[in-house]
């Protein structure tokens, strides 16, 4: 770093401080007719879109230097390095592109929503390497303003050398001078002209991010930073003549740090094999057909899908240290496009949860078609043919993939089960037709959620005693009703899925059932909202299934408190009474906020989004200060009567869009508890039931039976 932009080093910005003319309007001052006249640069921007597409467009480092590196690739250069100082919270981000003249700085870099595609001056292909450009919308230089407020940036074409630096907090400054004045229009801002640049800089744009947010500064290390980055492109290794380098190490697929966990692979289209040599630990791989028929404005067109999609053995490989892996990301022109396209299939089996993959569909970026992706480049427009399309392939893949993946824990089930000596001894002691059934057995057992090696030995040995129950009454060929997606089928043959799964399904059900019937009683008593407020923190399941438990975070919930105390002092009397409880909670992974309402009120949509916003806001400012800013948080209301506005099935679809944006969502107390009815209903049903190989079951648990 030491020929580089030293972090001592004052520079001083040739023509003082930052400004925004207005674009019409008002006439300017003086002193901003002199600046103009002295500026190098300038860009013309309007104040809505720097605020919601640069300063809080993205919240984390990776998807923001995403958009450099992506810069880096459109000027076909071969290496772009990042460097971190987390002393000094500085980032650089270097490349040995083309460059930029004044011209192409002023024309294109400073032009916010400059669309090079739509330039015929200049080809949809790089000149040098004939890459497709990734850049589209022209807005993602924005983004570096969601992670830093002072920009600089370094650039030279080899001849011209150009040096300025934009500072969010001065443009923000003018920006609220701006409309006090009432000028809520475009403005055009004049960078501040540096005079300095780099010795070491002789072709290529370096971009120096200092004063960065404290939001971001969590997870800023090295490590994290090439693993994500190297899971955000598809553009790595010696044939794409492109290098990304993080602190001096180079980015590579082992970065992924994913794909020694595969078990079985799918690969799809021409050259997808060499996935297959990246996975050390595969049980199986195939290659799929990849062809997509999309019909697009009357005509049905061929793409074709390249990638893979990948199981592995269990569920727990796919939680990463900072990162789910559990879903199925969508690359376009080697970049990722979509985190999850999984979440979006309407399957939701077991086997669901041992997925993963990367499917790459340039046909989603075609010039000669729509652009699909939204503003922030992070996701898809979902109702677009060629993303529906995707979506299908991908729900038919799944389908092909789950018989494999069946066929394959069977094979396994049996291998593990008789690793078990006294399983092993007794599986011999079967004639060859039963030796078939309990293979049969072990294989489904091998299907289910369990991850704890002790629980499944318990439920082989639980699985050999009902088969010898069934056996001793000559009622084997019940077992051939065993599926492992549909545990109602499971109870069909042994009368309780407890029998099975005793030791891991049986308490839990029960402890839910008893809340469910005690939350019933309360509901014919009118009391529904005392009760909830009793049960949500403890039970947050009845808000979402995956929710087991809350896990512990107090001191965010002490500060939280805090924060909600606040927030409530400065509602209006009417508001706090239409209020029973505001709560926060930690489960796997996110942060919640539950807001109860008086079920017997009811409310406005504008009031009730207010007043969320104000408590998400408060929740943030705790998670900012404890340096956990990065990290999701959902809301979610139970109100008793339906919002005033709520007259239509499209006020409802309006208040949901609404709702989305701050992550938030809105329950009825009826329909909570119908849910929770719904979902356990089988199991209320069969409770009462007799059960006579589970209390089989629990008199020799305390028994040494192997």
């Amino acid at each position: 770093m030491n020929d580089r932009i030293s972090p001592n080093m004052n520079e001083t910005p040739s023509n003082g401080s930052a400004h925004l003319v207005p674009d019409g309007g008002q006439e300017s001052t003086s002193k901003e007719h002199d600046d103009a006249k002295q500026s190098t640069y300038q860009m013309t921007v309007s104040l809505n879109v720097l605020e919601h597409l640069g300063l809080n467009l993205y919240s984390k480092v990776p998807a923001v230097l995403s958009e450099a590196v992506a810069n880096a690739w459109d000027a076909d250069a071969e290496r772009v390095e990042i460097e971190l100082d987390t002393e000094d919270q500085r980032i650089t981000i270097t490349d040995d592109g083309h460059g930029m003249s004044r011209e192409d700085v002023n024309e294109r870099y400073l032009y916010v929503g400059y669309r090079r595609r739509e330039d015929e001056d200049r080809p949809n292909e790089t000149p040098k390497y004939g890459r497709p450009v990734m850049g589209r919308k022209g807005i993602g230089k924005l983004s570096l303003f969601s992670i830093a407020n002072v920009v600089k940036v370094y650039t030279t074409d080899g001849n011209d050398e150009n040096s300025f630096q934009m500072v969010v907090d001065d443009m923000r400054e003018k920006m609220e001078q701006e409309t006090e004045n009432g000028d809520l229009g475009q403005a055009v801002y004049y960078p501040d002209e540096l005079d300095h640049f780099p010795d070491d800089l002789e072709q290529g744009t370096r971009v120096v991010l200092t004063d960065l947010k404290k939001q971001i500064q969590k997870n800023l290390t090295a490590d994290y930073l090439r693993r994500r980055l190297a899971r955000r492109f598809g553009i790595l290794g010696e044939e794409y003549s492109f290098e990304m380098i993080v602190d001096g190490e180079p980015v590579t697929f082992d970065d992924r740090d994913y794909f020694h966990k595969l078990q079985l692979l799918f690969h799809y289209g021409q050259g997808s094999k060499e996935y297959v040599d990246r996975c050390k630990n595969l049980d199986g791989h195939e290659e799929r057909p990849s062809t997509i028929q999309v019909e697009y404005e009357g005509e049905v067109r061929e793409f074709e899908v390249k990638g893979w999609i990948g199981t592995v053995e269990t569920y727990s490989d796919l939680q990463g240290d900072d990162e789910d892996l559990n879903k199925i990301s969508i690359m376009m022109r080697g970049k990722l496009a979509q985190e999850d396209i999984l979440e979006d299939t309407n399957i939701g089996r077991l086997f669901d949860k041992y997925v993963i993959g990367v499917l790459h569909a340039d046909f989603f970026d075609r010039d000669d078609m729509a652009d699909m992706a939204t503003s922030d480049r992070e996701r898809l427009i979902k109702d677009n043919p060629r993303y529906e399309a995707l979506r299908n392939f991908v729900e038919e893949e799944l389908d092909y993939i789950d018989d494999v993946w069946n066929e394959h824990r069977v094979d396994e089930g049996e291998e593990k089960a008789r690793e078990i000596g006294p399983i092993d001894n007794w599986f011999e002691s079967l004639s060859e037709r039963n030796q078939e059934r309990a293979r049969e057995l072990f294989g489904t057992i091998n299907q289910m959620s369990v991850e704890d090696q002790a629980d499944k030995r318990r439920l082989f040995k639980h699985s050999v005693l009902a088969f010898e129950s069934l056996r001793y009454r000559d009622d084997l060929d019940r077992l051939e009703r065993i599926s492992p997606e549909n545990v109602e089928q499971l109870a069909d043959i042994f009368d309780d899925l407890d029998d099975i799964e005793a030791t891991l399904y049986h308490q839990i059900v029960s402890q839910r059932v008893d809340v469910i019937e005690e939350l019933q009683a309360k509901v014919d008593e009118g009391a529904l909202d005392e009760v909830l407020q009793e049960y949500l923190y403890d039970h947050p399941w009845l808000l979402d299934p995956a929710w087991e438990r809350a896990t512990s975070a107090e001191d965010i919930e002490k500060k939280a408190r805090s924060e909600f105390r606040e927030v409530d002092q400065r509602l209006s009397p009417e508001a706090r009474q239409g209020r029973v409880d505001i709560r926060y909670m930690k489960t796997t992974g996110q942060h919640i906020i539950i807001d109860l309402r008086d079920a017997n009120r009811e409310l406005s949509r504008a009031d009730l989004i207010s007043q969320l916003s104000r408590y998400r806001k408060a929740l943030q400012r705790v998670l900012n200060e404890v340096g956990r800013g990065d990290e999701p948080i959902e809301i979610v209301s139970i109100v008793g009567q339906e919002l005033e506005e709520w007259e239509t099935e499209s006020d409802i679809e309006e208040t949901d869009e609404m709702l989305d944006a701050i992550n938030a969502r809105v329950l009825l107390y009826d329909d909570l508890l119908q849910d929770a009815i719904d979902a356990y209903k089988r199991y209320m049903e069969e409770r009462e039931e007799a059960d006579r190989i589970r209390q089989l079951i629990e008199s020799i648990e305390t028994e040494d039976v192997f």
